[in-house]
């Protein structure tokens, strides 16, 4: 897959016709149609519904949409902070997140904030990616620093510092559920529900160690995976049905979500949080400085 595919997409996506998007790339119309053609097979999925005058996004198509106007949009602002830099000596920093909840990215921004005003000199690039992927981009070096959620086990070549405990020992539910009326939940009142819970791919470490502690704690129900743990609308559709519920963190106690109420479980509690992800042998001083802001916001907080 390449950015042309990506931007053939999002041009055929806006102009809902091959011909007008063709025209807006300046490309002939048989080209645009074999770039979407060979994007679908790819993914294995299909992004558009052929119409007699023109084409509609599916369902799949307007979520892919969504991602990858994000990731063009990262694309361009690498590029325009790499000539930045060249232009004004700067360094450029790329720093993966996950944040979901607003309370975490609050968290996240007061960190970046206080990095940007006391080292001006480096230039921060922030990257959409899930935690598996900032793991990855950091040992790969194409990612500097992540802020993500890891399960707390050690992980080889990384130092991961946690910045706030969260701990997953809540579910939300539909309004309509049967249990929304209830103070509290037990995982034995969700026994006859799926799970709506992220595509293990997405993070295996995370996915498995939920898992674990779920089934050990008593849960056998089914579970149903989704490609992107932050497709709330996605979930908010499931959820409408009332026979749903999503594993949820002490922060999302008090977050609004159309249609669903949160409740704490009785039963349950499993460790979770925002932690700080970098290599381990990484002593540059943009990590320094970071893992300084953090320690002193810890230490304030404490």
């Amino acid at each position: 897959m390449e950015l042309r595919h990506l931007r053939s997409f999002v041009a055929v996506a806006k102009e809902a016709h091959f011909g007008r998007a063709a025209r807006a790339l300046n490309v002939v119309q048989p080209a645009v149609s074999r770039t979407i053609r060979a994007l679908e097979q790819e993914l294995g999925v299909v992004l558009f519904e052929r119409l007699p005058r023109g084409v509609r996004l599916t369902d799949a198509g307007r979520l892919y949409l969504r991602e990858v106007e994000r990731i063009l949009a990262n694309v361009s602002a690498a590029s325009r902070l790499a000539r930045e830099a060249a232009d004004v000596g700067h360094e450029v920093t790329t720093v993966g997140y996950s944040m979901v909840l607003k309370s975490q990215e609050d968290i996240l921004g007061n960190i970046l904030e206080r990095f940007s005003k006391t080292h001006p000199k480096y230039i921060v690039n922030l990257r959409f990616l899930s935690t598996f992927e900032q793991q990855k981009g950091i040992r790969e070096r194409t990612v500097d620093v992540g802020f993500g959620h890891l399960c707390g086990a050690p992980m080889e070549g990384l130092r991961i510092v946690r910045i706030e405990e969260d701990p997953f020992c809540a579910a939300r539910v539909g309004v309509g559920h049967r249990s929304a009326g209830l103070k509290r939940l037990s995982l034995s009142d969700l026994k006859d529900d799926p799970l709506l819970i992220f595509r293990r791919a997405r993070n295996p470490e995370m996915f498995d160690y939920v898992m674990e502690h779920l089934q050990a704690s008593g849960f056998k129900g089914e579970i149903i995976q989704n490609a992107d743990f932050s497709f709330w609308n996605w979930k908010v559709e499931l959820m409408s049905r009332n026979t749903a519920w999503i594993l949820s963190n002490r922060s999302s106690l008090k977050a609004a979500m159309a249609g669903t109420v949160c409740l704490p479980l009785g039963n349950f509690k499993l460790s979770f949080g925002i932690d700080f992800i970098c290599r381990e042998d990484d002593d540059s001083k943009p990590v320094k400085a970071l893992l300084s802001i953090i320690g002193a916001s810890q230490r304030k907080s404490g």
